[in-house]
């Protein structure tokens, strides 16, 4: 992530007055579209969400167990052999071969169903025929993601047969982790009302948004992240400051920040950058990505921020 973040910000100055060009037309068009003028706030716990995230910790990586050294050394001894073997399998395809985040990509493909336990994900990963359906209809499917999910289907299921069975994960996160969430949950829901966040994205964007209702998950196991999934719905960390909240859902809300499908002239306009030989060298000198890879990476998370 720290080669990917470094490439951005060498090639931001290139991007800057395509970016600009690229989103005037939508901008330009606001005042046209109907506005909403509400926000509507839902706020909920979630173990699917916790178990995906947990997963961070399980693999021992350094950047999450720093956060949950205590709660990394009460399982890290319970798992085995091959537990550990799968562990490492999920981290290297999709963290050190994709340069991704293992909760974040898993989360974001898990909210493509209606799994609430790990029984349920169990079963979407015997068959995810439905996950990659309703997938296709976001946004965020690409196939080479896809594909790099489907290659760890079996490490998943046996990390979760193992978070099932062997240290019975369903009942320590009912017993221990959620009522401190709910708790939090109890202490920040009144304040959200304070915050009426989506009539200024959708100004700012020049498009409406889905819904004025976003739902935010707290967490125990997502820091340090705040990680966005599909609909008007991201995950937050029950220990953020509670202005974090609505801070977070507007960066979030606003991924990606235009019509891409829809806006024929955008796509031709940011697809220019394929034939920039200095992109082009640098996406093959710096990251693993291609630089179709890297342009997605540019036009769904970078182009908002160079443009707000």
């Amino acid at each position: 992530m720290m080669k990917l973040s470094f490439l951005l910000v060498i090639i931001s100055p290139i991007l800057i007055p395509f970016v600009f060009q690229a989103l005037a037309t939508e901008v330009n068009a606001d005042s046209e579209l109907p506005r909403r003028s509400t926000t509507e706030w839902r706020i909920e716990s979630s173990l699917k969400y916790d178990v995906l995230c947990f997963l961070n910790i399980l693999t021992g990586d350094s950047f999450y167990t720093g956060f949950y050294q205590e709660v990394f050394e009460k399982f890290s001894p319970m798992i085995t052999v091959e537990v550990q073997e799968a562990l490492a399998n999920i981290k290297r395809v999709i963290k050190d071969e994709n340069g991704g985040i293992v909760s974040a990509l898993l989360c974001l493909y898990f909210s493509a169903t209606e799994d609430e336990t790990i029984d349920d994900m169990l079963a979407t990963l015997d068959n995810s025929e439905m996950m990659q359906s309703n997938l296709m209809q976001t946004p965020y499917y690409e196939l080479e993601s896809w594909e790099a999910f489907d290659s760890i289907r079996d490490d998943l299921k046996t990390v979760l047969e193992f978070l099932r069975d062997e240290i019975c994960f369903e009942e320590y996160w009912v017993n221990e982790i959620r009522p401190i969430i709910e708790n939090r949950i109890n202490e920040t829901e009144s304040e959200l009302g304070t915050y009426n966040i989506v009539p200024e994205a959708e100004h700012y964007m020049g498009f409406p948004v889905s819904s004025n209702q976003v739902t935010v998950y707290l967490l125990y196991f997502v820091k340090p992240h705040g990680i966005k999934v599909t609909g008007m719905r991201y995950l937050n960390d029950q220990s953020y400051p509670a202005e974090f909240i609505p801070m977070t859902a507007v960066h979030e809300l606003m991924h990606p920040p235009y019509d891409w499908e829809g806006d024929e002239e955008l796509r031709n306009t940011m697809e220019l950058f394929l034939d920039d030989s200095f992109v082009v060298i640098k996406s093959k000198t710096t990251t693993p990505h291609s630089a179709i890879i890297l342009l997605k990476v540019i036009l769904k998370k970078t182009a908002f921020r160079l443009w707000i």
